[in-house]
């Protein structure tokens, strides 16, 4: 059986990026947590008050705290999912119109060409 031996340095270094770990992790939930609540005031209270969910969030049951909770995160995720699509969309519209672009480019430079080879041809039979 093999033993490690952990200095006290050893230990403290890792008590305090524990410690680190569990204050970010309590501080992205109490900003999700804030996130959550000014979604849910801007629910119409008629909205919550035909649920029978209270008007203010903190006055949540835990357990509609949970699912309000759930379902604002998934609106949250719609939403990015919805402007991830639009960004690629934006880039594919922007690469058409380039691709547009460099067609009428060439259908120009081809009408000028067809023009002239008209043109040599009526010299030609002249």
């Amino acid at each position: 059986m093999q033993y490690q031996i952990f200095s006290s340095d050893d230990q403290n270094a890792a008590i305090c990026d524990r410690d680190k770990k569990a204050e970010s992790y309590n501080e992205l939930e109490l900003t999700q947590m804030n996130n959550n609540e000014e979604e849910y005031e801007n629910i119409p209270w008629r909205i919550k008050e035909d649920l029978g969910f209270s008007s203010n969030y903190y006055q949540l049951s835990y357990e509609q705290k949970v699912f309000v909770d759930y379902l604002l995160d998934k609106v949250v995720e719609i939403r990015d999912n919805i402007e991830r699509l639009e960004d690629e969309l934006s880039a594919e519209i922007e690469a058409d119109q380039k691709t547009l672009g460099d067609v009428e480019e060439i259908n120009t430079e081809l009408k000028y060409q067809i023009k002239r080879l008209q043109e040599q041809l009526e010299k030609a039979n002249k």
